[in-house]
């Protein structure tokens, strides 16, 4: 396929990337009016087309200029799929593919907030959606102005994207209603979890897996009558692996690896799945380029990811008596120890150039207030904590408190995900409560302090999005690729208190480590010896 040649513009009044593409005339006069949901690194952005455009014009969300053109070409491989789709034709849903594309957001809502689904009276208030959708007209118009497109249609638009389907207006609205209908049904099953009922969730099994209808079996057909489809093993899958404390982010990959494998044998039939299409799979992956950092994929990633993916669902199957065998089984890659050009850990003149721009930076006119201060105050929290560039982009004003007399800021997966499932207390430092750290919680809003997420809005997706927004701005300072721009902080903030003389086992306990020993498992750090470390650790002079 050959697409139209388009590169990336800077705009004067943006430090931002832009893309630019003209729409092909064939396709310009159906587009007019429909609005275009595009995927920009791990968001979606949309694009109404309106009745004088003649471009698709949006920010790629980087200044970083190969991050640029990786966007950039992913962005234009995907409008050459819409006008593809738009020269055949919409696609009609049928009520079957509708359910089963608005199961995809009945379990992004529930598996984001099932380990703490938060009070029964939140969600008894997150009801009547459905009846809400009912009442909307028959009118395109009034659909397109209804409450209900305004809270789903961001879930709508994700739910097509990933399947690159265009549809026409009855089947959006066909889908929105499902969505409504999930709503409904997820606020009911995670009041039941607030309720401490943890009972097998009897939704799971009602939405079907996702099948194009085709009159001949087409490359990428999914398994016929009588296969094993891999949706339905992997749904079927998650039903157990829910119950046992896998998390929604694990789902998600599986399903990738496992979509990433149907495109590459051209058909979902697990039953026809072998040893050698498994070995001939990771071959072709190891030869593939990640879109995101334009280098090859890393043999860590196909083992720990993609082969991780097949051998726990084939072997599932196989326990379950869905499969004979697992195709998986014994397929491995020996992965060698990397190359290290230099320590993890940010160098001082890197931490003090990090933390000047965070601490002068105050956002511009077009940047959202709660971005503006994460890139003030999430690099100086990380510097003294040590912790994850996600657990502190995830805080909540609630989570910044008096403790026995102490400050401290609670690191739980109540406020959205922690690596390891276990809340821990970090005292704050001396240093952030003199810069004013104190008197910016008190100023926010209840809830997340650099976050805004709506009822029913997607947390996980505008979470990967501010933390996409930290890493570009600190790459802008940090530019040696051999340190990771966030992940520095912890090893930093480990070297740092050992040279202070802080016994390690305060600073795992600090940044969420665990135990090395057995030994180490008895007694715990108590807050009074977090406290003591962190005023013996040395501040950041800039």
């Amino acid at each position: 396929m050959l697409f139209r040649l388009v590169r990336p513009m800077k705009r004067p009044e943006s430090s931002k990337v832009q893309f630019v593409q003209r729409i092909p005339r064939d396709v310009l006069p159906m587009v007019r009016g429909m609005s275009l949901a595009i995927p920009v690194g791990d968001h979606v952005v949309t694009r109404r087309v309106t009745e004088r455009a003649e471009v698709v014009k949006l920010s790629l969300g980087t200044n970083d200029p190969s991050e640029a053109k990786i966007r950039q070409a992913s962005v234009a491989a995907h409008l050459e799929g819409v006008w593809r789709a738009v020269r055949n034709g919409p696609a009609q849903l049928s009520h079957r593919q509708a359910v089963s594309l608005a199961g995809d957001a009945y379990r992004e809502i529930v598996g984001t907030f099932e380990e703490y689904p938060r009070t029964p009276e939140f969600w008894q208030r997150h009801r009547g959606y459905l009846g809400e959708a009912q009442q909307v007209g028959a009118s395109e118009e009034a659909r397109s102005a209804s409450r209900i497109e305004t809270l789903f249609g961001g879930f709508a638009d994700k739910a097509l994207t990933n399947r690159g389907l265009i549809v026409d207006a009855d089947s959006r609205w066909r889908l929105l209603v499902e969505i409504a209908r999930v709503m409904d049904l997820s606020s009911e099953q995670l009041e039941r979890y607030a309720f401490g009922d943890y009972s097998p969730d009897q939704n799971t099994s009602r939405f079907p897996a996702f099948q194009m209808h085709t009159e001949q079996p087409a490359p990428g057909a999914p398994a016929a009558p009588g296969g094993t489809p891999f949706p339905e093993l992997l749904e079927a899958w998650w039903q157990e692996a829910r119950a046992t404390g896998k998390t929604i982010s694990t789902y998600n990959s599986y399903r990738h690896s496992l979509e990433l494998l149907a495109a590459f044998l051209g058909h979902d039939d697990a039953s026809r799945v072998g040893p050698e299409n498994v070995i001939a799979f990771k071959d072709h992956r190891l030869t593939q380029v990640n879109p995101r950092t334009g280098k090859s994929i890393s043999a860590k990633t196909v083992k720990d990811s993609d082969l991780a993916a097949l051998k726990s669902v084939f072997g599932w199957a196989c326990t379950n008596r869905r499969l004979a065998a697992n195709p998986a089984e014994g397929v491995t890659i020996k992965v060698g120890r990397s190359t290290r050009t230099r320590d993890p850990s940010f160098s001082q003149e890197e931490a003090r150039a990090l933390l000047s721009a965070a601490t002068n930076h105050h956002g511009g006119e077009k940047e959202n207030p709660q971005t503006a201060a994460a890139k003030r105050w999430v690099p100086w929290l990380c510097a003294y904590s040590g912790a994850r560039v996600g657990e502190i982009a995830q805080l909540r004003k609630e989570d910044i408190r008096q403790q026995e007399g102490h400050w401290v800021m609670s690191i739980t997966p109540d406020a959205g995900t922690v690596k390891t499932k276990q809340a821990r207390i970090v005292p704050l430092h001396p240093h952030l409560i003199e810069q004013g750290f104190l008197g910016f919680v008190v100023q926010s809003t209840a809830g997340h302090l650099f976050l805004k997420v709506g009822a029913g809005e997607d947390f996980r997706g505008r979470w990967q999005a501010l933390k996409n927004r930290l890493q570009e701005f600190a790459r802008t300072v940090v530019s040696d690729p051999a340190v990771q721009p966030n992940h520095g902080w912890r090893h930093a903030f480990k070297t740092i208190g050992l040279e202070a003389g802080i016994e390690g086992r305060v600073l795992d306990a600090i940044q969420g480590h665990a135990p090395r020993t057995e030994g180490e498992t008895y007694g715990s750090v108590s807050l009074t010896a977090r406290v003591r470390a962190m005023e013996r650790f040395p501040r950041f002079g800039l």
